[in-house]
């Protein structure tokens, strides 16, 4: 198992791109701020306090989130890949960020 801080400060600034990781686990425990994601076809807000299980080998996409934006990626095994896949659909814009958000 691998734990994973994950800050808007490291996240890629365009999003992740559609992906899929070969992995048995993953959950994300949003920590601060707030997170857009596609899963699959449906975008899912991610919010502090918010736990989300990603079922293995779910397309998905981060491609919003607040400047505070804080999370933990905890997956398993530790050795796991990642995969770039083509999207289900299109992928909303970004909301601008301002000092509310």
């Amino acid at each position: 198992m691998i734990v994973t801080l994950v800050t808007a400060a490291r996240a890629p600034e365009k999003g992740t791109g559609w992906h899929q990781h070969r992995a048995e686990f993953h959950i994300v425990i949003m920590q601060k701020g707030w997170a857009r994601f596609m899963y699959e076809d449906k975008v899912t807000l991610v919010a502090a306090g918010d736990c989300v299980h990603q079922r293995p080998g779910i397309t998905h996409y981060l491609f919003d989130y607040s400047a505070d934006m804080e999370y933990l990626e905890i997956v398993g095994p530790a050795d796991f890949a990642t995969v770039e896949v083509e999207g289900p659909c299109a992928v909303p814009p970004p909301t601008p960020w301002t000092k509310e958000t």
